[in-house]
């Protein structure tokens, strides 16, 4: 889930380097979505339309959810936990199931949290509670316990008031004093148990920061993934959602496939209506003054005639796309702007960068604040060869040189699971589209 634009673009030169696709052209033959959603796709399938869910009443308390809520919508909010190796990410969607279709109601969640963070933390304890041994202090050892602590030990471990066990030698190691006997260290249940609490911990931080903006009462929680497999998260989980009176629940077997399988299902079902914008997304322009405008007077000590005539001032962010904003697939987000130009043959081209907010401002305005919180998400290129043949030369108010104004509009689709673009401008009263190549910054 926290991968954005420029890795997406990495994805596809690999996948044209690697030969599976022959040529830029077949780049749209390559379809890319969050491991989120693929988890989502699989869930339905294996888990919420089951009989065995299906069966399952979902008791909500009146205590969480007021009837008048209740009333608004016969939605209910499902938020997909695939707790993988590296990364557990979080989706948060409303669904409802006659027919079959979700929204997301949520930004989605990613945190470095998964399954080998707790084998990380397993081999510092072992380097730990082994640094005085002599022979199984030894690095590859070390290593080699890690790696049956990952296999076995980390996905039997239920209970933390009994002991667990890492088989990692022969009947004829052991010392007594580091707790080895016969091939197998002992490991204090407890000291396993916190292995897991940052992990957990994460998983429920998350999940409360997506309920807390999720425009749908949260009913239903599903895990899937590789970590997923460990009874003890499930239980730390299910601890946790029990008085909240959610359902939870996992799929009975190859959790670890939900990401390949769903995304299978994601091609063919594609249940997904809309989505949630995990930023704020806008461009950098110079806007023009206003007099009245108490921001526009703090920042008068900028301002510039440009070439038309007009006072602007630079470093203007206007947004396009405010984080949290649910958007439908088709929906289209459009800004005009203009451009000027010297010469005509200057007018062929033109390229915006479409920049990115992560920081706390629910409707940012200007780049002077909060500056560290804006990057440069992609920049968009467009022909405007056809435009520019419509093009009528300009005077300069300041010394009637000629120059050339190209008036056109960006369009930006965000709902899909990648952003895509175009231009647009008039040409004798119609609306004329070019599509527009995104070049993402690396």
């Amino acid at each position: 889930n926290g991968w954005e634009g420029q890795q997406q673009q990495q994805i596809r030169r690999a996948v044209e380097l690697a030969g599976l696709i022959s040529s830029k052209e077949e780049q749209s033959h390559v379809h890319l979505l969050t491991e989120g959603e693929a988890s989502l796709h699989y869930c339905v399938t294996n888990v919420i339309a089951s009989n065995k869910l299906s069966t399952t009443p979902i008791d909500v308390s009146d205590y969480y959810y007021s009837d008048e809520e209740d009333d608004q919508s016969d939605s209910k909010g499902v938020i997909v936990i695939d707790a993988g190796g590296g990364t557990i990410d979080l989706s948060a969607y409303s669904m409802k199931l006659s027919p079959t279709s979700f929204e997301e109601i949520a930004p989605a969640e990613c945190c470095l949290q998964g399954s080998v963070f707790v084998t990380s933390r397993a081999r510092t304890l072992l380097q730990k509670k082994l640094s005085g041994s002599e022979h199984y202090s030894n690095p590859t050892i070390i290593a080699q316990m890690a790696g049956i602590f990952d296999n076995s030990t980390k996905l039997r471990f239920r209970k933390p008031a009994e002991p667990s066990y890492i088989r990692f030698g022969t009947i004829r190691d052991k010392d007594p004093k580091y707790d080895i006997r016969s091939g197998q260290l002992k490991l204090a249940g407890q000291d396993v148990a916190d292995l897991f609490e940052p992990s957990i911990k994460a998983i429920i931080e998350a999940f409360e920061q997506q309920r807390c903006v999720a425009s749908t009462p949260i009913n239903m929680v599903c895990l899937v993934g590789g970590f997923a497999a460990s009874d003890w998260l499930f239980a730390k989980l299910q601890e946790y959602f029990l008085p909240l009176c959610i359902s939870f629940c996992r799929p009975d077997a190859h959790a670890n496939k939900a990401v390949a399988d769903g995304a299978v299902s994601f091609y063919i079902d594609h249940l997904v209506s809309s989505r949630v914008a995990r930023a704020t997304y806008g461009t950098h322009c110079n806007t023009l003054y206003d007099f009245e405008d108490l921001e526009h007077l703090a920042r008068q000590h900028k301002s510039y005639i440009d070439i038309a005539g007009d006072r602007r001032i630079p470093d203007y962010f206007q947004s396009n796309l405010l984080k949290g904003t649910q958007v439908s697939e088709l929906r289209e987000f459009r800004k005009s702007f203009f451009t000027i130009r010297k010469s005509l043959a200057a007018c062929k081209s033109t390229s915006t960068s479409i920049m990115c907010y992560k920081g706390a401002l629910p409707d940012p305005r200007w780049l002077d604040v909060e500056r560290s919180s804006y990057s440069t998400l992609c920049t968009i290129y467009a022909d405007l060869g056809t435009l520019s043949r419509t093009l009528r030369p300009k005077k300069a108010a300041a010394d009637q040189s000629i120059y050339y104004q190209i008036d056109y509009d960006v369009i930006i689709l965000f709902g899909h699971t990648e952003l895509k673009a175009q231009i647009s401008w008039e040409e004798e009263g119609v609306e004329m589209r070019s599509p527009a190549s995104i070049v993402y910054d690396e």
